[in-house]
């Protein structure tokens, strides 16, 4: 809207958020507080249920696939039955926590990790996690594998594919 250069109030975008859920054009993913294990009140992401729409509004861009691939593990993670949420560990990002039964695990999305500052930003908010879940690192990079400080570098594509986390 303000690219427009058009004014809206707070409620009125949070009724069409709302709108948008209760259709399932969108869902609400809320962010948990990892230190403190709890559910935060605001600052949750929304992520939609059909790239389609998506493209129809606003036609393909490669500036978009970052939060398309982060869009295509929150789906495939509820799929295959986890609760999934944003983790926040201070000031960090982690994109999802999820969690089925008593397992959990904790995942990154990046298309690629080819700098050194990539790979550490994306690497810094796994390892502030202090527990002992899995942790994995997803990207499109052909060469990928190993764990790094007790990080799984997998490939977007393998991750979908495989039946385990």
């Amino acid at each position: 809207m303000k690219s427009q250069r058009r004014s809206i109030g707070h409620g009125t975008v949070l009724n069409y958020l709302t709108a948008l859920a209760e259709a399932f054009v969108i869902a609400r993913v809320p962010r948990f507080d990892l230190n403190g294990k709890a559910i935060l009140a605001t600052d949750e992401k929304y992520f939609v249920g059909d790239h389609g729409i998506v493209n129809a509004l606003f036609g393909y861009s490669d500036q978009r696939l970052p939060g398309v691939l982060e869009n295509i593990v929150w789906m495939e993670l509820r799929r295959r039955g986890y609760d999934v949420t944003v983790g926040r560990i201070g000031g960090a990002e982690v994109d999802f926590a999820a969690q089925r039964a008593d397992e959990v695990i904790y995942l990154q999305v990046a298309t690629t990790i080819a700098t050194e500052e990539t790979r550490r930003r994306e690497h810094r908010s796994l390892e502030a996690i202090a527990d002992n879940h899995p942790k994995y690192l997803l990207t499109l990079d052909p060469l990928v594998g190993g764990n790094a400080n007790g990080i799984q570098h997998r490939r977007i594509p393998e991750f979908l594919l495989s039946d385990e986390a």
